[in-house]
């Protein structure tokens, strides 16, 4: 005889298998999902923190650099006493300027008298000076060209010009090629005044990606430092790096984890379910064939004993106890069938 269909079990066992399945996905991925953004989030953070580290420390290099130089420019001037001789003074200054070309730091300066009148006015490559204002105490000040477009770091140093001291009035232009020296790779600098982007480390074409929107991760901004009381520039610094981990860099491993652990369930508990149902449609087999034939036969005991003595657990002891009483009630329809017989012959 077929055996009654047992699905309902079979299902439950597979749907539970699957629950397991769905909660240890969800727990693996929303860990790997955690571990992956924090991951990221603190390589940001370290990557910030060298970053502002890093350009604090050139911005103060520079500072210390161009002032040095300006003290030398200072000091060549007057050495070479050109200033001193009210005739030729100017020409040979302009000489010597232009023979120096882009050598120099500052590429436009301007000689003052004592009245802040121009005596020597030198700009080089055309590029016109824009007006800087000082305090009375003041040695460095910003001046934004609108014009141009252009801001520069002015120092202002005196300077002996033969019978009294004048002031030379020396030009940073703070620009591309300026940012380019100081970016280093996977980044991209932007020098903004107020609300304006005006120098990139990419030149033109960073600064129309900027105008697109097109930002890197992780901006940080490192406000330029200003001896003057002025405010100054801000530096953005763009991070154009990919980030520390990829996202394919976690999916490939979550999947095998997810197969490896699908396979694990299935071989360990998915195997053990189906072990346990078949030991239960053996008993119920067993019980089946009892009831249809009202006594207990050898395939009736091999149901009971073959498919659960083997393991010493409850389903064991159930099948110990149903034999047993089966044993018993065949026992009791022998003796009344018996008795029946005697009564019969009487």
């Amino acid at each position: 005889m077929a055996p009654a269909p047992t699905a309902p079990l079979g299902r439950e066992i597979f749907r539970r298998l699957l629950l397991a399945f769905a909660l240890a996905t969800t727990i693996g991925i929303g860990l790997a999902t955690w571990g992956f953004l924090t991951a990221n989030k603190r390589a940001e953070t370290l990557h910030q923190e060298a970053s502002r580290n890093h350009y604090q420390a050139a911005i103060s290099s520079l500072e210390r650099r161009w002032g040095r130089e300006a003290n030398n420019l200072r000091v060549r001037l007057e050495s070479m006493r050109h200033l001193e001789d009210p005739a030729s003074g100017r020409d040979k200054v302009l000489a010597y300027l232009i023979a120096q070309g882009g050598n120099i730091e500052f590429p436009s300066l301007r000689i003052d008298d004592a009245r802040g009148e121009p005596l020597v006015l030198y700009e080089h490559a055309g590029r016109r000076i824009p007006e800087a204002r000082f305090a009375a105490d003041q040695n460095t000040a910003w001046a934004w060209d609108p014009i141009q477009g252009r801001l520069y770091l002015v120092y202002r140093q005196l300077i002996w010009l033969g019978k009294e001291n004048g002031h030379l009035v020396m030009f940073k232009p703070m620009d591309n090629a300026l940012l380019t020296q100081l970016a280093y790779p996977d980044t991209r600098l932007t020098l903004w005044w107020g609300d304006r982007a005006f120098a990139s480390s990419e030149g033109n074409p960073g600064l129309d990606a900027l105008a697109r929107g097109a930002v890197g991760a992780g901006t940080l901004e490192v406000p330029w430092p200003s001896t003057s009381g002025d405010p100054g520039p801000r530096l953005m610094v763009e991070s154009t790096a990919r980030p520390l981990m990829h996202p394919l860099d976690f999916v490939l491993p979550m999947a095998v984890g997810f197969l490896s652990l699908v396979a694990a369930l299935w071989v360990t508990l998915g195997t053990w379910g189906r072990h346990i149902l078949d030991r239960l449609r053996a008993l119920e087999r067993a019980v089946e064939g009892f009831l249809a034939r009202r006594t207990i036969d050898a395939d009736i005991r091999r149901d009971l004993t073959a498919e659960n003595q083997r393991e010493h657990d409850e389903i064991a002891e159930l099948a110990v106890s149903v034999e047993r009483l089966m044993d018993e009630v065949s026992a009791e329809r022998a003796a009344a069938a018996a008795q029946s017989g005697s009564r019969h012959e009487d």
